[in-house]
């Protein structure tokens, strides 16, 4: 029988020494799966101790209602025979008047309600229909075996038919929900992505919250303190930087800008959408890829509508460009939020027109970018920054220089970058004034929402930050910092003071706050840490 330490909460370790030189997790409760889903266990609480040397655990058993959970497609309706033309027909006969972008957003709107009813009303519950289809196949057998119904050898086929039939579907939509990439089409094994589906909501279940020396439970408590700590987080709180001035910038000249407002092509459309994983986490319109790949004769026209709207009015509905937040936990047993990792999941509308336009930026960018930054370009190797730094310690070991290495990485730095001054940096570097109010659109006006346990928080409004997640940000990055600096120079006190001084002044102009300033010196003692 498989057991399973389900999620720790409160104290890491259950026992101490006397001396409390020793501590170890020695106490711990290991359950059965069917334990687990009979009791409704979400965790195990390690409390504090008195007098004993071990701590007192308890089981966490929960079924609370977080709250309704947002509309996904299953990849296993694209095989029932029916699917397309039940989408087409649907299709045709919705509203096609007023603006395109809000006219697509109704459609796909639209359709979710559909396919809920559809997916309800063809293929239901897949275990109660699964499990009246066996017993249908059992009466017949037993029939056939008393010689008493040889005529219904026929109905035993089409029974057995669809019987592997709602077994497949099953299958494929514990696989979609798994997430297992590694196993191949073809591979039967149900009970597997049953079981790695359920550990995958066990790791990442949100059940209590550590806030300085307090924890917080309950539904509605967990999920408002989520969302003002992410909004936050999200909120520029200097509206009125200064700006970098007297500083020479590469420029985009006259054709460059031509080539990133070209019209969107179909083609061009095309060939991102089938370039994109269709397994992919959805965003808050719930569709993927594949239901774009499967439906293109019947949805492209008005995708074609939608962007080509955009190129002209550079203006997005709120609903095209909201996204959520999922929570990853960065370890093992998360206990603040601070333990995860924020994973920003974007509606395939705005996906698609963000691929797009970071195809376009990325082919331009490398006439922007110093050669110094070796990632994201094309022409360029994330690992040539590392051979060159290699090569400079091992000169300046055989001269027996005296160095100073200094390498910058920035606290959560997508997160923080402002956009008044990317806007500036942009407007600098030669960008049309059309790119720009594209980017409004798409980057200065969005909104989130946090998924807590599948569930949304109310949403809010973004002021700063690049959403991980988007196409664009990777791109949109490098023009606001070069992440991951790293700087050789003269060893020397001077030089170090100098280069705090720099990072200071760029953390006022662009909100890129440096995790610590640490500073390394071959044959020295020159080492800082602020």
């Amino acid at each position: 029988m498989e057991i399973i330490d389900v999620p720790v909460t409160g104290k890491k370790f259950t026992w101490f020494s006397a001396d409390g030189k020793t501590m170890s997790r020695l106490d711990r409760f290991l359950l059965s799966e069917g334990f687990i889903d009979k009791s409704g266990v979400s965790g195990q609480w390690v409390g504090e101790r008195d007098i004993s040397d071990h701590c007192p655990v308890w089981l966490l058993c929960s079924n609370l209602n977080w709250g309704p959970k947002p509309f996904k497609f299953n990849n296993c309706w694209l095989e029932h025979a029916e699917f397309n033309r039940f989408v087409e027909d649907l299709w045709v006969k919705m509203p096609s008047k007023g603006k395109k972008a809000f006219v697509l957003k109704e459609k796909l709107k639209s359709l979710k309600e559909a396919l809920k009813g559809w997916n309800k009303e063809v293929f239901g519950v897949l275990d109660m229909n699964i499990e009246s289809t066996v017993k249908e196949l059992n009466e017949v057998e037993g029939l056939m075996a008393s010689d008493e119904l040889v005529s219904d050898i026929v109905d035993r086929g089409g029974l057995q038919k669809r019987f592997w039939e709602q077994l497949h579907y099953k299958e494929s939509l514990l696989k979609q929900k798994s997430k297992m990439k590694w196993i191949q089409d073809g591979d039967a094994n149900s009970r597997f992505f049953h079981a790695s589906l359920k550990g995958r909501r066990r790791r990442n279940q949100v059940v209590t919250i550590k806030k300085e020396d307090s924890w917080i439970q309950g539904v509605e408590c967990i999920k408002n303190e989520v969302k003002l700590h992410f909004e936050k987080n999200f909120v520029e709180e200097c509206v009125d930087r200064p700006f970098l001035s007297g500083i020479g910038f590469n420029s985009l000249n006259d054709d460059d800008n031509l080539t990133l407002m070209e019209p969107f092509g179909e083609e061009e459309v095309r060939e991102v959408i089938w370039n994109c994983d269709g397994n992919k986490s959805p965003g808050p319109d719930g569709f993927n890829f594949n239901f774009f790949k499967a439906c293109w004769s019947t949805v492209k026209h008005d995708v074609m509508a939608y962007l080509n709207e955009f190129h002209h009015s550079a203006i997005l509905p709120k609903a095209i460009t909201a996204s959520f937040l999922a929570l990853i936990p960065k370890k093992d047993h998360p206990q603040e939020l601070s333990d995860y990792r924020p994973i920003c999941l974007i509606g395939c509308l705005y996906k698609i027109l963000s691929k797009i336009l970071a195809a376009r930026l990325k082919r331009v960018l490398g006439k922007l970018i110093s050669g110094c930054q070796s990632a994201f370009l094309p022409g360029r190797q994330i690992m040539d920054g590392v051979v060159v730094l290699n090569e400079l310690i091992d000169l300046a070991k055989r001269r027996k220089d005296e160095c100073m290495i200094f390498k910058v990485d920035f606290e959560r730095a997508y997160d923080t970058v402002s956009w008044n001054y990317l806007q500036r940096m942009m407007k600098t570097m030669g960008f049309a004034e059309g790119w720009l109010k594209w980017m409004k659109a798409c980057i200065f006006e969005s909104s989130m929402s946090v998924l807590v346990n599948g569930s949304p928080t109310a949403d809010f409004k973004v002021s700063k930050g690049l959403r991980q997640g988007d196409p664009l940000s990777p791109f949109l990055f490098l023009i606001a910092a070069e992440d991951d600096t790293v700087l050789v120079g003269e060893s020397s006190w001077d030089n170090v003071w100098t280069i705090k001084s720099i990072l200071r002044g760029f953390e006022l102009v662009s909100g890129l706050k440096p995790f610590h300033l640490s500073f390394w010196g071959y044959r020295s003692a020159l080492i800082l840490e602020g």
